[in-house]
């Protein structure tokens, strides 16, 4: 898994160790922080950690998407956690921890998550670190405090914790479906674009060629 420039507040978050796979044991998690609240996810569907890059903005996104990363071509979504689970629980705990909602800036985090076969980014505040926990380490949680079932445990990180999300629950089926949709268009669009820039790139090395031909061919009188 690889990491892009960090800011003081990001951290480098190194790969599990050959070798060294989820079990039914254990569990490596990458744990991030939004608005005030630790999250973990598990590093087996962490691709890489990016910082912020530019990012498109066409008419028909959801409210829950900062925007598309154009990642090689592909084009992956931004997930807003704070918007996609709803304003008031996030809203109460930045409030306590005196966290409004921030910008995202240069050095913003995105963690770039595969789920089921689907590329996804996730906006942070920071990336912590990684951890590795017994699966018994992972306590139970109530369903008012799981933000739509996304959330399926607790698990402890030092003196305090971290909400432990079920990737395959972040987004909803219809949600999913229309991301879906969403990239196939804004990919088709980049694809265009490519398509378009290296037919430019191809005429202007004929002209060139041809060019230097005819200087070439004059004859001095």
């Amino acid at each position: 898994m690889a990491a892009a420039t960090m800011s003081p507040e990001m951290k480098t978050i190194e790969p599990v160790p050959a070798g060294d796979p989820q079990t039914a044991e254990s569990l490596t998690l990458v744990v991030f922080a939004i608005a005030g609240q630790d999250y973990a996810i598990s590093i087996a569907c962490v691709r890489e950690i990016l910082a912020m890059a530019e990012l498109s903005h066409p008419p028909y996104l959801p409210k829950f998407v900062e925007g598309l990363l154009n990642l090689a071509g592909d084009a992956v979504p931004i997930i807003r956690m704070d918007k996609l689970f709803g304003s008031k629980a996030i809203a109460a705990q930045a409030a306590r921890a005196e966290s409004p909602e921030r910008r995202a800036g240069l050095y913003t985090p995105m963690l770039i998550v595969e789920i089921d076969g689907q590329t996804l980014g996730i906006l942070a505040d920071s990336v912590r670190d990684t951890i590795k926990i017994a699966a018994d380490d992972v306590l139970p949680l109530g369903t008012k405090h799981s933000f739509n079932a996304c959330a399926s445990g607790i698990v402890r990180r030092g003196a305090g914790t971290a909400l432990l999300l079920d990737p395959r629950r972040i987004l909803l089926e219809e949600e999913s479906e229309y991301l879906s949709e969403i990239r196939s268009m804004e990919s088709a669009r980049l694809d265009a674009l490519s398509q378009a820039r290296r037919g430019e790139s191809e005429v202007e090395g004929i002209s060139r060629s041809d060019g230097s031909d005819r200087r070439a061919t004059v004859v001095p009188s």
